[in-house]
Formats: C-alpha cells, structure tokens, sequence
C-alpha cells in the first residue's frame, strides 16, 4: 500500500507542476499581450499611421496580418 501512496504523491507533484508551468505560460503571454496593446496606442498617440503600426507589427514582431488587425483594434478600442 505504501508504493501506491508513493504513486499517487508523485502523480499530485507532477500534475502540480505542469499546472505551475502552464500558469507562468499564460502569464508570459498575457503580459506580451498587454505590452503590445501599450505600445501600438502610444505608436498611434505618437501619430503614427494604421498602417504603419501594422506593418510594424507584423515585419517586426512577426504577427499575421490578422493578428496584427485584431491588436490594433483591441488598442484602439481600449484607448
């Protein structure tokens, strides 16, 4: 019984540690997401143009054209 106690401690541990590991993940990439809304405003409040925001976006930080769409809007929308 003892090895089976042992098992499922280990399975718990492991289990708790890809959770851990995929919460930093989504913290990383949550925060990306929030810096790159922050600066696509201050791009716009600068009086940088949509286009040249996107094409930013996308040669410089190699989003999809519909990525970069979906940042610009979101900024603006939060601006």
């Amino acid at each position: 019984m003892a090895l089976a106690g042992e098992f499922w401690e280990n399975v718990w541990e492991d289990a708790r540690k890809a959770g851990r590991e995929e919460g930093r993940e989504e913290g990383r990439e949550e925060g990306r997401k929030e810096i790159v809304l922050l600066f696509v405003q201050k791009l716009a409040k600068d009086g940088q143009s949509q286009s040249e925001i996107m094409t930013y976006l996308e040669t410089e930080l190699g989003l999809s054209e519909d990525e970069a769409q979906e940042y610009y809007q979101l900024a603006m929308t939060k601006a």
